[in-house]
């Protein structure tokens, strides 16, 4: 049950300047998680019989507060770093208004009590006594939600469209946003999705998931390239902690008519052409070409032309004795006609 605050005229004011009474209500708690936890509704309502001019409100994060929970947003209010200001220029009698503030836990916050939030209003007639509103730090909700895509390959030709459908399954014990990319793939364009229940920019959105549900969800798109890559869609949850992130993607094998080729090393169901013959032998002919190669009679070469030294004539010891008695004979002859020449010299002279 929430808790109702009026403000009452401050002072003796004339008659017709005075301003009704403005209720305030607010919750009894709030709560905040790191996924941000339910907003904090604060309504102001003009219970009395004339219009409420200048009404302002004010939410502000009380003592240690800030440091375990941060201010998000609310509507139609302005923000700083520790509180929230809303301001409307006139209620009319009977009227009301209503400003949602978001809270959201600070990351590694520690659970339970993390103070107050203290709530403040006020009118050109006078000011609201401050109401506070405990706030706790929870657990985030958990979930675990999968993309489940077709394992059997899908065949096409270049040109072709082909359609793609993932399912997505939700195990966990809360709901999940689901929001899903743009459909990819190398090889393919013109993405187009046919029962999407929201679009969501270029991706799809599933508002809510509910445990234990199930949502499927097709695209298209056209085959353009004889070697492409696979189709895919990757998803993420918003409202909960996704527990298993790596089945969060879905992506689709493709077979292609013309070259015969599948992605995840599938075989085509049509042959491929066969190739055309080599004038070099393949690696499976090579060992049979080289046993044949091996086994053939050796070519035989002639044998290369050396130079030979001449050799020495063996060694005659009588050849060198004569030889050297030569030399003698020849020197002593030299000696004596030098001699018979210098005599016969001295005698012509005397």
């Amino acid at each position: 049950m929430g808790t109702a605050f009026v403000l009452a005229g401050a002072g003796a004011l004339p008659a017709a300047a005075a301003d009704g009474p403005i209720a305030v209500t607010v919750p009894d708690k709030a709560v905040a998680n790191e996924m941000g936890g339910t907003d904090l509704l604060v309504k102001l309502d003009d219970r009395g019989e004339q219009d409420l001019s200048r009404v302002t409100l004010k939410v502000r994060l009380g003592g240690g507060l800030s440091g375990r929970v941060e201010l998000v947003g609310g509507d139609w209010c302005t923000k700083d770093k520790t509180s929230v200001t809303c301001s409307v220029d006139r209620i009319t009698p009977g009227s009301g208004i209503t400003a949602r503030i978001s809270l959201r836990a600070r990351k590694n916050a520690p659970l339970g009590a993390a103070g107050n939030v203290t709530v403040n209003a006020h009118a050109a007639s006078g000011t609201a006594p401050a109401v506070t509103v405990p706030v706790e730090v929870v657990s985030p909700p958990y979930t675990d939600i999968a993309a489940q895509a077709a394992s059997a390959p899908t065949y096409l030709r270049v040109g072709e469209t082909g359609a793609f459908t993932v399912t997505y399954r939700n195990a966990g014990p809360v709901p999940g946003v689901l929001r899903i990319g743009k459909p990819g793939g190398s090889g393919f364009a013109d993405p187009a999705w046919t029962d999407c229940p929201l679009a969501d920019g270029d991706g799809c959105l599933i508002e809510a998931l509910a445990p234990g549900a199930t949502r499927k969800v097709t695209f298209t798109e056209k085959l353009t390239s004889a070697h492409p890559g696979e189709p895919h869609v990757q998803m993420t949850v918003d409202g909960a902690y996704d527990r298993i992130i790596t089945d969060n993607y879905a992506s689709f094998p493709i077979c292609v008519h013309e070259t015969g080729e599948c992605t995840r090393g599938g075989h085509h169901a049509t042959p491929t052409p066969s190739p055309k013959p080599s004038a070099h032998p393949s690696p499976v002919d090579a060992p049979a070409v080289q046993h044949a190669a091996d086994s053939a009679a050796p070519v035989a070469h002639e044998p290369e032309q050396l130079a030979l030294a001449k050799a020495e004539p063996p060694y005659d010891e009588a050849e060198e004795v004569m030889g050297i008695g030569t030399y003698a004979v020849i020197g002593f002859l030299i000696l004596f006609a030098s001699g018979m020449l210098a005599w016969h010299h001295r005698r012509r002279r005397r």
